[in-house]
């Protein structure tokens, strides 16, 4: 007789046929094959950028590029002059300390919150309307009223991007809770577990993924919030630099900035991914791992 459980569990799902092509493969070999996959794609990765940046130098030889774009040679040296004689240093140190005040408030207000709507029904009852009617607003427009109530300070950067981080966290927060699957609370119901020791031992964990997606994207956001409000305050940090350099045709100073806030959003959106995959071993955190 056919164990139709195992034929089940071995048939490979839509993700794996994708990846491993139209053939199936047995699922000792499936694994091999997506191992494989994924190492190769950052040498791909690596080599279609390489071609992208290869051209646009080119063209910056042979002058065909506006006086406004700057080779990548010409961004690279901009970048290390203005390191070493402290005017991007100085600002990066200055955003990076707004961006972490900020995206901890509110992503750490996001999670917990969020946690606590997942499990207390009352709660999620009372805190998701006000949510999801504040949600749709562009964030950056509150600005202007809480500079009037802080001054165009520090306070109010951080109040702004903590605004900013808060949804995504609070959202994948109450999503990944209230999706765990049933049967796991019953178990942990029938094996007489306490509220507080099902929610570290089973809740949390099922989860743990789905929330780390949301800081994922908080982290993110904190980016963009730091430029803005910097931009529009005039505080020193990178988004002032940019918006000065701008203002004043100071382009190769303007695409340094550029190059360092990209180059420490990737540096910390790698690590994030880093922590989160250490943390959730065993788990699917493709939405986390990818990009």
């Amino acid at each position: 007789m056919i164990d139709e459980s195992r034929v089940a569990n071995e048939q490979p799902t839509v993700g794996e046929w994708a990846s491993a092509g139209t053939q199936v493969l047995p699922p000792e070999q499936r694994h091999g094959v997506l191992e494989r996959m994924v190492t190769a794609r950052w040498p791909v990765a690596l080599v279609v950028a390489g071609c992208l940046v290869g051209a646009w130098q080119l063209m910056g030889a042979l002058g065909r590029l506006p006086v406004y774009v700057l080779s990548p040679a010409e961004v690279v040296s901009a970048v290390w002059s203005y390191l070493t004689d402290g005017t991007l240093s100085e600002a990066a140190v200055v955003s990076l300390r707004r961006l972490a005040v900020g995206f901890a408030i509110g992503a750490g207000l996001g999670v917990t919150l969020g946690l606590l709507a997942g499990v207390v029904p009352l709660f999620h009852a009372v805190i998701d309307p006000l949510v999801s009617f504040t949600f749709p607003l562009p964030k950056i427009a509150l600005f202007p009223p809480i500079a009037l109530w802080l001054g165009f300070s520090d306070r109010a950067i951080w109040l702004v991007i903590a605004l900013a981080c808060f949804y995504p966290s609070f959202i994948n927060a109450v999503a990944g809770t209230r999706g765990i699957d049933r049967h796991h609370l019953w178990v942990a119901g029938n094996l007489t577990a306490g509220h507080w020791r099902t929610f570290w031992q089973v809740v949390f964990p099922a989860a743990l993924p789905r929330l780390l997606v949301g800081v994922r994207i908080s982290l993110a956001l904190s980016f963009v919030m730091v430029f803005a409000t910097e931009a529009i305050s005039s505080r020193p940090g990178l988004g002032s630099v940019i918006v000065e350099s701008y203002q004043f045709l100071r382009y190769d100073r303007m695409y340094a900035a550029i190059a360092v806030l990209a180059v420490l959003g990737l540096i910390a959106d790698r690590l994030l991914v880093w922590i989160a995959r250490s943390g959730t071993r065993g788990h699917d955190i493709a939405a986390v791992g990818r990009g």
